[in-house]
């Protein structure tokens, strides 16, 4: 944690170019995903239960990574965070491999454990991205990233209680925008801290 009132306010610059970034990529994801046309893309029906797609997932990493770049290189040109590209690569094939979770756990397993280990799952290749980019590990926010993966989900659907009828894909985008946020800035945090302690 930065201890200077320069090292603060690099901190503060930086968190709000990841929030930044969070919020214009979830603005976008909200844009994309509640096109009326578009729909079939991204949800199907199964009964009378309406799933995501493997599109949506691939659309949902997309746009956190464009979140994360976002952040990165407003912060970068701030002179707030510079990693080393090979790591940033590095970090970034992790976090692509979280494209691959549907697939291992949507047919395997009950709807209670593939919640739970996917988010598990979610939060670790997030870590440890971060820490192949940082060279260095924050328990806190590690933590927290898990949090707000697991409550995402909850927060979002909290409309739904109080609208009759909450669309699945505005829940989808609340959601998104929830989580890609608080999750951008806690990894804008990790960098930045990491970067301030290098």
């Amino acid at each position: 944690m930065p201890t200077t009132q320069s090292g603060r306010k690099a901190l503060q610059r930086g968190l709000a170019n990841f929030f930044f970034g969070g919020v214009c990529s979830g603005l976008l994801f909200t844009i994309i995903v509640t096109r009326p046309h578009l729909l079939s893309l991204w949800f199907y029906t199964q009964e009378f239960w309406i799933l995501p797609t493997w599109k949506l997932w691939l659309l949902t990493i997309g746009m956190f990574l464009l979140a994360l770049a976002l952040g990165y290189a407003l912060s970068n040109f701030g002179g707030i965070v510079a990693f080393p590209s090979s790591r940033l690569l590095s970090g970034l094939a992790l976090l692509g491999a979280t494209a691959l979770l549907p697939g291992l756990f949507v047919r395997s397993s009950g709807p209670i454990i593939q919640f739970v280990m996917t988010r598990l799952i979610l939060a670790s290749l997030l870590s440890v991205s971060l820490f192949t980019v940082t060279r260095q590990y924050h328990i806190v926010p590690a933590i927290l990233m898990l949090v707000v993966i697991i409550v995402a989900p909850l927060i979002a659907s909290l409309p739904d209680g109080l609208i009759q009828s909450f669309p699945n894909e505005w829940f989808e985008a609340l959601k998104f925008v929830i989580a890609s946020t608080l999750l951008c800035v806690l990894s804008g945090y990790w960098l930045i801290v990491s970067y301030s302690n290098r």
